[in-house]
């Protein structure tokens, strides 16, 4: 979330622009900021490996799928996707339609 971050930062706020992530500048200011949207996990392949929702974490591996609840379990050991199979596919669905959305909306690198 750096990016979305400095533009606050820098007062360079648009409505055109397109810029994925959310902006922490409350936080270094030591206001307590709570997330409002998901956090999605990349591969340095650039491959979508995750999200994040609240309190639950789904990953997705070439192998398998996990799914934490991750206020119960910090250390991720504890695979619940057999449990909540509605809400791993559901989880997924997000995490498949943020990376359509961006590949969608992609940027040339350099230009905001």
């Amino acid at each position: 979330d750096i990016l979305p971050t400095l533009v606050e930062l820098c007062d360079l706020n648009s409505p055109n622009l397109k810029i994925d992530g959310q902006s922490r500048l409350a936080e270094f200011q030591g206001i307590k900021q709570a997330l409002n949207k998901p956090i999605y996990y990349y591969s340095s392949r650039g491959l979508i490996e995750g999200v994040r929702n609240g309190q639950w974490k789904y990953l997705e591996r070439p192998d398998t799928a996990y799914l934490f609840n991750i206020e119960e379990d910090i250390s991720e050991q504890f695979n619940l996707i057999k449990e909540n199979p509605a809400l791993a596919d559901s989880l997924r669905q997000v995490m498949i339609d943020f990376d359509a959305m961006m590949t969608q909306e992609m940027r040339p690198h350099g230009e905001l």
